[in-house]
């Protein structure tokens, strides 16, 4: 299974294509993870961070950044998240919670049940390796 951190393709979407293409989210991710299952044709599950996240209602400065649906405008990634659900992916945003959590409840719970793929840049997810698990980003390649 091909875990993908959503934020990591969202950024690079976005910020490649911002002064060339109207909706550069709605553009470039469905070729993205296209991509990403041509390479594998394995299934996908795309994570997304959820809004108001508790993390920055505890603490201020927590990842003081935008997210991309603040970058990018609520509608370009509204716009986005509908046409992948359009066609067919798997997606999950959860109110007040990060991919980070997200992704790590369920690779606890498939931990050695089948072969896992992390697709993020993100070294956060290098806790969650295993002998099943491992991850795949644009900076570091494969990371087992």
């Amino acid at each position: 299974m091909q875990i993908i951190d959503s934020g990591t393709l969202a950024f690079a979407a976005h910020h490649a294509l911002k002064d060339q293409v109207k909706y550069p989210l709605t553009y470039q991710l469905p070729l993205m993870i296209l991509k990403i299952f041509n390479e594998s044709n394995d299934c996908l599950v795309v994570f997304w961070d959820g809004e108001d996240l508790w993390k920055r209602e505890l603490w201020r400065d927590y990842r003081n950044r935008p997210e991309i649906w603040e970058e990018a405008s609520l509608f370009h990634f509204n716009t986005a998240f509908k046409v992948l659900n359009a066609l067919g992916v798997v997606q999950f945003r959860t109110r007040g919670v990060e991919v980070d959590e997200q992704v790590a409840a369920l690779v606890h719970a498939l931990d050695g049940s089948e072969p896992l793929l992390i697709r993020s840049d993100d070294k956060d997810f290098m806790q969650l390796l295993s002998d099943t698990t491992w991850m795949h980003g644009r900076v570091r390649g494969i990371v087992r």
